[in-house]
């Protein structure tokens, strides 16, 4: 096939790619570039998560679900927006959660769980939340960094050389 010029191609498996700094190479007239893979900013990664509802504490009637938005999931619970269990048995507390980079992992973490006997369930969430408060609160909740109203002091050693800084040169 002489005389045909080939398209411009670029490759890339997406934000993987540009993670790793790879660059697609794109066919210029008569040279071959190097130019970016992706130039869109990286979205943050999707979380998936295995939750647990219940309705008050140490109830013995709990809830185990997955989602990719605990947030609107938990909103979805507390407000009935949907038939089911959790509408029928009033479950609006979120009292465990675990996060998953993967979706197939919390599928399976989840299948896991429920398989579980409900003595089980209830010593898991014991053991992350004894008091079994609703942890939803959390979720809303901005994070806000720790105020003071006087400046960071970095922390010096005590004793006799305390006083003493190894960038100040000592005058003899």
């Amino acid at each position: 096939m002489e005389g045909v010029i080939p398209k411009a191609r670029a490759f890339s498996s997406g934000p993987r790619d540009l993670a790793r700094g790879a660059y697609a190479d794109v066919h210029s007239s008569q040279t071959w570039v190097k130019q970016p893979a992706h130039t869109d900013t990286m979205r943050k990664p999707k979380r998936f998560y295995v939750y647990i509802m219940t309705n008050s504490p140490r109830s013995h009637t709990v809830y185990t679900g997955v989602t990719g938005n605990l947030p609107r999931r938990v909103f979805e619970h507390k407000n009935k927006l949907l038939p089911g269990f959790t509408s029928r048995y009033n479950l609006t507390r979120l009292v465990y959660y675990e996060s998953f980079a993967f979706p197939d992992v919390a599928i399976d973490r989840e299948k896991e769980i429920k398989g579980w006997r409900r003595s089980k369930k209830i010593r898991l969430i014991d053991s992350m939340n004894p008091h079994w408060y609703d942890l939803a609160k959390r979720l809303t909740e901005p994070c806000k960094p720790e105020t003071r109203n006087t400046p960071r002091q970095i922390p010096r050693p005590a004793g006799e050389s305390a006083g003493l800084r190894d960038d100040v040169i000592a005058r003899g």
